[in-house]
C-alpha cells in the first residue's frame, strides 16, 4: 500500500510541473501563514502542541480536542532542549483536512505507531475512513517523515479496522509467500528507527540554541547537514540530475534501498537530502513548503554543479516561511553540490552557502524559472500555495 508511494510522487510531479509552467508562468500567489494561539499542552501528551514563535502562556489549557490537533509544541523554546516528535504531520499539508480533523487523528496515531515499530494500529469505530480517505491519510504520513517509505503498510484480512505494518521489506520473499515479510527481526527495525530519531535529535541539539530565531534555526541546520552527509550523485555523463529527476537514475548500488538506511548511512541520494532538509524544519517549528521549478539553468562556474545541472530544467528545494512578509529561497542541493566541489568531497568544513536565503530575483541568478508549484499536495484540488520572496537573507 505504501511502497514506492513517494517516488511516484515525484515522478507524476516532474510531468505535472511541465505541463503546469505552459499554462501559468506568471508567478504564485503569497501563502497564507496562519499562526495559534498560544497554548500549554501536558508535556507527557504526544499529540502535536503549539507554538509559532516558540513562547506560551503558563496556565492555560487546550479545551477543543481538534483545534488541538493543529498546534505545534516547541521543546526547544519550553524545555530547552529538542525533543523528536513522532506524530508530526506536516503543517502545510495538515491545513488540506483542517475541514476533517479525523484524517488528522488517524494519520497521527499511524504515524506514531510507525516510530515505535508497532507491528499494527487499530482503528476506533469513531476513527474509520472510508477508501478515498484512505489515499489522504496515505499522503499526509508520506510527506511528513522520510521513514515511511520503509513501511509496507496492509488491511487485516480478518478486521479492517486494522492496519499491518512490516518494515524494510524483503520483496523477493515477500513475492514467494504472497505477504510482507520484512528484512529484519522486529527488535532490528525498532533498532533502525530509534538510530534515526537519535540521529535527528543529537543534530539538532547539538547546533540549535533556544534562544536562536526561526531564521537561524533554518541557516544553521542547513549548514549542519552539508557537512555531515555524503550525497550520491548521478553521472554527469549518463544524464546527471536531468536522468535523476525524471527516472531517478543513479549508479547502481550507490545509496541504501531506503531513505532511513541512507540517512543512517550518512550517504543520500539529491532528492533526501532537499527532503531531510525540509523534515528538519517542521520539526524545528519553521514554517516551509517544498517546491519545484521548471526553468533555465544559470551557469554558476562551479565545475560540479555546471556537469550536474547539464540539460536540466527541474530543481526543488524548500522555501522557508518566516512570518506573513519573509520568506526565502533555500536549495541545499545546490549549496552541498558547490561545497563537495571545493572539498573535493571531504566533509566537516565550514560552508559558506551561496544558495540559501534566496529571494526570487536571486533565484532566477541560477535558475530562471519557467513555473513552479508545491512538489505534493494531499488532495489533488488543493495544492499549496507559494509564498512571494521578495529580499534576500541578511547573516
Amino acid at each position: 500500500m505504501l511502497k514506492n508511494k513517494m517516488r511516484k510522487a515525484i515522478a507524476l510531479f516532474t510531468g505535472v510541473l511541465s505541463a503546469f509552467v505552459m499554462i501559468n508562468s506568471t508567478g504564485c500567489k503569497k501563502q497564507e501563514v496562519e499562526y495559534y494561539p498560544e497554548v500549554v499542552v501536558d508535556e507527557n501528551d504526544n499529540t502535536q502542541k503549539d507554538t509559532s514563535d516558540g513562547k506560551v502562556d503558563d496556565g492555560n489549557e487546550v479545551e477543543d480536542e481538534e483545534a488541538a490537533l493543529f498546534m505545534t509544541y516547541d521543546s526547544i523554546a519550553n524545555e530547552g532542549k529538542f525533543v523528536f516528535n513522532t506524530s508530526l504531520i506536516h503543517p502545510v499539508y495538515r491545513e488540506a483536512v483542517r475541514e476533517n480533523p479525523k484524517l488528522l487523528k488517524v494519520a497521527q496515531k499511524v504515524l506514531d505507531a510507525i516510530y515505535e515499530c508497532k507491528d499494527s494500529v487499530e482503528l476506533t469505530e469513531e476513527e474509520e475512513i472510508t477508501v478515498a480517505e484512505q489515499g489522504i491519510v496515505e499522503n499526509l504520513i508520506y510527506y511528513s517523515s522520510p521513514v515511511v517509505t520503509c513501511v509496507n503498510a496492509s488491511l487485516d484480512e480478518s478486521n479492517s479496522n486494522v492496519i499491518n505494518l512490516v518494515y524494510f521489506a524483503d520483496y523477493a520473499r515477500s513475492a514467494e509467500e504472497g505477504r510482507f515479510v520484512s528484512r529484519f527481526t522486529q527488535e532490528e527495525s525498532k533498532e533502525r528507527m530509534d538510530q534515526f530519531k537519535d540521529y535527528v535529535s543529537k543534530t539538532i541539539n547539538d547546533n540549535i540554541k533556544p534562544e536562536h530565531t526561526s531564521e537561524e534555526r533554518a541557516r544553521i541546520i542547513y549548514e549542519a547537514l552539508i557537512k555531515d552527509l555524503t550525497v550520491a550523485y548521478p553521472d554527469p555523463d549518463d544524464g546527471g540530475l536531468l536522468e535523476y529527476f525524471d527516472q531517478n537514475k543513479l549508479p547502481e548500488g550507490s545509496v541504501a534501498d531506503t531513505p532511513i538506511e541512507q540517512i543512517l548511512e550518512k550517504k543520500v541520494e539529491p532528492f533526501e537530502l532537499i527532503r531531510l532538509y525540509d523534515f528538519f524544519l517542521a520539526q524545528l517549528n519553521v514554517n516551509c513548503v517544498l517546491v519545484g521549478a521548471r526553468g533555465h539553468y544559470q551557469k554558476q562556474e562551479i565545475q560540479k554543479l555546471d556537469d550536474l545541472m547539464e540539460g536540466c530544467m527541474i530543481d526543488m528545494w524548500p522555501i522557508v516561511v518566516i512570518d506573513d512578509e519573509t520568506a526565502y529561497n533555500c536549495d541545499i542541493l545546490f549549496d552541498k553540490i558547490a561545497y563537495d566541489d571545493e572539498f573535493k568531497g571531504e566533509l566537516g568544513e565550514e560552508p559558506d552557502p551561496l544558495y540559501f536565503g534566496m529571494s526570487d530575483t536571486a533565484r532566477n541568478k541560477s535558475l530562471n524559472i519557467i513555473g513552479k508549484r508545491a512538489v505534493f499536495s494531499v488532495t489533488p484540488t488543493q495544492t499549496p500555495d507559494l509564498p512571494l520572496c521578495d529580499k534576500d537573507y541578511k547573516k
